[in-house]
């Protein structure tokens, strides 16, 4: 009977644990410019993150489209206190998904080069975008931990609060 109350414990100590771990994904919906996108931290154990804008465009044309501009980092906990440091000098632009429309899937059979062309020219687009978005990105953030749950981190700043999702 020891050994089984020890367990459950144990169980429920590291299940506290991970569900007031920083470490993972969260995302935060938010709107820029009239349109959806999705602010996404994410914070390793190493002591690395990244800070990446997200967002999906739907074209008839083209199909469904998930790209982010992605900045890398580093972050420290201190008690309640969190900052976040960025390379807001660069970032790195990343395809998420693509989903082409079934006629531009068709036109990659007669033309297989196509797609690394099309890929090429949105990535250039996206370049564009780039700076815009390094712009309103501050190389120190600094963040009050309000909550950490398994499934919600809420965070506060002198400005506004926020609250994030787990995502996995």
């Amino acid at each position: 009977m020891k050994k089984l109350v020890t367990v459950t414990m144990l169980l429920f100590a590291a299940l506290t644990i991970q569900a007031q771990s920083l470490i993972g994904r969260w995302k935060y919906p938010v709107e820029v410019d009239g349109e959806k996108v999705s602010l996404i931290m994410t914070f390793n154990a190493d002591k690395t993150a990244s800070y990446e804008l997200q967002t999906t465009n739907v074209s008839e044309e083209l199909g469904v489209l998930t790209f982010s501009f992605v900045v890398k980092g580093t972050y420290v906990v201190d008690g309640k206190d969190l900052t976040l440091y960025l390379n807001n000098k660069d970032c790195d632009i990343d395809f998420v998904e693509i989903q082409w429309s079934e006629a531009l899937k068709a036109s990659f059979k007669d033309d297989p080069e196509r797609e690394g062309a099309i890929i090429n020219n949105m990535r250039g687009a996206m370049e564009n975008g780039k700076s815009k978005f390094l712009s309103s990105v501050d190389e120190v953030n600094e963040f009050n931990i309000d909550k950490i749950t398994y499934t919600t981190l809420e965070l506060s700043d002198d400005d506004m609060a926020v609250t994030l999702t787990r995502i996995k």
